[in-house]
């Protein structure tokens, strides 16, 4: 059964709050309870459920006098719900590139990523507010759950909050970097920087655009 056939047998709430501990990375019940519009004793019934199906798993949190408050997590069943692209395929085949040598891997890797985000990155029009939603849109239909704070023209932060080449980030890092750069051309002539990255633990992956000098001198002005 495929990962999308398998999600789409969860009844639709419980979906709906799989989704939002995966964006979040970890949720309390209150803070489920805010983003689905639900009571905190519903929510709790339904991570119950969840956590008899092995799809979520709690951690207790004490931060004060009382009971310590439960923060949820997806279990390893719970992020294989979401795609994964490629799988043992692309695994197998970058540990077969990691017999080559330095420069043609990088080559090759940074050739995947052009021909995945790059040609994507490379038909957005508009100006940079644009290209980002336009982006955003992108990487929402391929399962990256993403997630677009802009505060232009002072910036703006694309968080990633799955990551489908996870299996193959892990055989070989230098994907993020070209990743990165891929991301990059969606901002022409802004900085971008990774500020979280599920290769070094985070919960997500997260970029943060500048833009340049004198835009932002002229937008502080």
């Amino acid at each position: 059964m495929s990962t999308a056939s398998a999600l789409n047998l969860i009844a639709p709430t419980r979906r709906l709050l799989i989704a939002r501990i995966k964006r979040r990375g970890s949720a309390t019940v209150d803070e489920l309870a805010a983003d689905v519009f639900l009571s905190a004793g519903a929510v709790r019934q339904h991570l119950v459920g969840l956590g008899l199906q092995g799809l979520v798993e709690y951690d207790e949190l004490r931060d004060g006098p009382g009971r310590p408050r439960h923060v949820y997590s997806l279990t390893a069943a719970g992020e294989a719900l979401f795609p994964n692209f490629y799988g043992p395929m692309l695994v197998a085949l970058l540990e077969s590139l990691l017999e080559e040598d330095q420069d043609t891997v990088e080559r090759i890797v940074g050739r995947m990523a052009s021909r995945n985000l790059g040609d994507v990155t490379s038909q957005l029009r508009g100006d940079t507010g644009q290209r980002l939603q336009s982006l955003t849109a992108h990487l929402e239909a391929e399962g990256f759950l993403p997630e677009l704070d802009s505060q232009l023209p002072e910036g703006a932060t694309l968080c990633l909050n799955h990551c489908p080449l996870l299996d193959a980030v892990t055989v070989y890092p230098g994907f993020c970097k070209a990743e990165e750069a891929a991301l990059a051309a969606a901002a022409p002539g802004w900085s971008i920087r990774r500020i979280e990255a599920r290769s070094a633990g985070d919960a997500r992956c997260s970029y943060h655009f500048s833009p340049p000098e004198a835009l932002h001198a002229s937008a502080g002005g």
